[in-house]
């Protein structure tokens, strides 16, 4: 094999650079395989692979330039025949005469990627060299991978590069999802470095306004919709509260409330009892005598200023002395009435005696009757005129 061939200066990788092997494949190339594969997916298809092979500073690289088609045969036992693979050499041979063959070509219709003992037995018998290389492509183009020959065996490459591929729009999506530009810096002048690194700056600014929906952002979209749709249409959970206790407190608090009321008045009228009852015992103690009884009766004697009060409650038309006042009582009689016993009993008294009558023996406003059998106290006018 001659060593005439180059390194591609610009590719992209697929998976990752093996150190074994650099395999390069033309984009061409590539997008005729996946394309050949789709269309015919219900057959296998089986082809050589022609190229060039080559070192550079002491690392191995493949060209795989183009492929010829083979006939596959019907029979199971003889498939991959001996004359099969000399027809398609002969064809290479008349189309690439600077071309040698770097390996075969086999579609997967199952999808899958793994080698078969059949794959295996025809490469070793049809590609025993070291160079040779087997592409391996899904019937559906949704996979591909290389096989290299490693003691006697063909193992999986970790990764291959497409070189040749003009970067326009319409070639964009030929190119498999993760792939990465990659550049030769051997070889590359600085036209072409720089062309690369604008490139891939694009391809970055490009990602960045535009960054692509993955699986797990669609999820993670689909969780929040539904969560939304749970708060928004989930009913709400019947509030109860027992409010039995704070009525029951209420309750309690307005009957403590009306008790002290009533007791409040209750004590208002003991106290005003007391002050009506201080006044009277302040003017038992300090009037001096008025006019003789009204019930026509001798006047008892007015007791001394140093008499010992009397130790028996007074009776009716008795007076109620003690130290230099009396007051009288009187026992109402049939046909008496308020104004005519005050006109009596104050003769000359000043206008409004009345009322200070009345209050003194707490008669109720405003008719202020009086019925037989009342006893009335009858203090000095001096009394009244205070009050």
């Amino acid at each position: 094999m001659k060593p005439e061939a180059m390194e591609p200066d610009e590719y992209f990788l697929i998976g990752q650079d093996d150190s074994r092997l650099n395999i390069y494949l033309r984009y061409q190339l590539f997008k005729a395989l996946e394309d050949f594969a789709k269309r015919e997916s219900n057959r296998e298809q089986v082809g050589l692979l022609v190229g060039r092979e080559s070192t550079v500073e002491g690392e191995r690289f493949v060209l795989v330039e183009d492929a010829i088609e083979a006939a596959l045969g019907e029979d199971g036992s003889s498939r991959f025949e001996e004359g099969m693979w000399k027809r398609a050499r002969r064809i290479a041979a008349a189309r690439h005469p600077n071309r040698v063959v770097v390996g075969w070509f086999h579609t997967h219709l199952d999808g899958s990627l793994e080698l078969t003992e059949e794959e295996k037995t025809v490469h070793k018998r049809h590609f025993p060299e070291e160079s040779h290389l087997l592409y391996a492509v899904s019937a559906k183009g949704e996979d591909r991978n290389f096989f290299i020959p490693e003691e006697g065996q063909l193992v999986p490459a970790k990764g291959f590069r497409i070189y040749g591929k003009t970067p326009t729009s319409s070639q964009e999506e030929a190119i498999p999802v993760g792939a990465r530009a990659g550049l030769n810096t051997v070889g590359a002048n600085s036209e072409q470095q720089g062309r690369h690194l604008e490139r891939k700056l694009d391809k970055i600014q490009s990602k960045l306004q535009k960054p692509p929906i993955t699986p797990k952002d669609m999820l993670i979209v689909a969780l929040l919709v539904i969560n939304a749709c749970l708060i928004l249409f989930r009913p709400n959970p019947p509030v109860t509260v027992d409010t039995s206790a704070l009525e029951r407190g209420q309750s309690d608090l307005s009957a403590q409330v009306a008790s002290l009321s009533g007791r409040l008045e209750k004590l208002e009228t003991h106290l005003s009892d007391i002050k009506l009852l201080d006044e009277q015992l302040k003017l038992a103690a300090g009037l001096e005598e008025i006019g003789e009884p009204l019930d026509d009766e001798p006047a008892p004697p007015v007791a001394a200023k140093t008499a010992t009060p009397p130790t028996q409650p007074p009776v009716a038309g008795a007076p109620l002395t003690g130290g230099n006042g009396v007051v009288k009582l009187y026992k109402v009689k049939q046909g008496d009435t308020l104004g005519a016993l005050v006109d009596k009993f104050y003769p000359d008294s000043p206008n409004g005696t009345t009322v200070s009558f009345a209050d003194f023996n707490r008669l109720n406003a405003p008719d202020y009757a009086i019925f037989p059998g009342d006893t009335l106290k009858v203090p000095a006018v001096q009394a009244l005129r205070k009050r």
